[in-house]
C-alpha cells in the first residue's frame, strides 16, 4: 500500500497496482406516475417525429409544385428553346427537393421505429409499463 501514488480515501476500495474504486452514492428512488411517465416517453421519440413531418411537409408541398407547375403550363412556349431551359431547371430542382425529403422520411421513419422498438430507451419504457401494469418481472443480466 506504501507504493501506490494515490493515498486511500475513506469509502474506497484498493485494488492491485494503483487502481481504485470509489463507492458510489445511494440512489434515490423517485415516484413517477403514470401520465408523467408518458410525457416523459414522448420525448424520447418526439425530436425523430418532428423531423419525419418536416420532411414529409416539403415533400407533399414539392409534390404540389410540381403537379401545379405541370397543369398550368404552357407546353407550346414552354418548349421553345428559349423557355426549355427556365422550365427544366425549376422541375430538376423541385424534383430532386422532392426525392431529398422523401429520402429524410424514410430515414426519419425508420428511426422512428428503431426508437420504439429496439433501443436502451424502448426497453426502459417496457420494463416500467410493466411495474405500472402490475406484472411482476425478473431482472435480465443481458439487459
Amino acid at each position: 500500500m506504501k507504493d501506490s501514488p494515490h493515498p486511500p480515501q475513506a469509502g474506497t476500495y484498493q485494488a492491485g497496482a494503483g487502481l481504485i474504486v470509489a463507492k458510489l452514492p445511494d440512489e434515490v428512488g423517485v415516484p413517477v406516475r403514470r401520465d408523467q411517465f408518458e410525457i416523459l416517453c414522448e420525448g424520447g421519440i418526439a425530436e425523430a417525429r418532428a423531423s419525419r413531418d418536416l420532411c414529409l411537409g416539403i415533400l407533399f408541398g414539392t409534390m404540389a409544385g410540381i403537379l401545379g407547375v405541370m397543369a398550368t403550363a404552357d407546353w407550346n412556349t414552354v418548349m421553345a428553346a428559349d423557355h426549355r431551359f427556365w422550365f427544366l431547371s425549376s422541375m430538376i430542382f423541385l424534383i430532386v427537393m422532392a426525392s431529398g425529403s422523401a429520402v429524410g422520411a424514410i430515414i426519419y421513419f425508420l428511426r422512428c421505429r428503431r426508437i420504439a422498438t429496439d433501443s436502451p430507451y424502448s426497453r426502459v419504457r417496457d420494463k416500467l409499463l410493466k411495474l405500472y401494469d402490475g406484472e411482476k418481472f425478473t431482472e435480465d443480466p443481458n439487459e
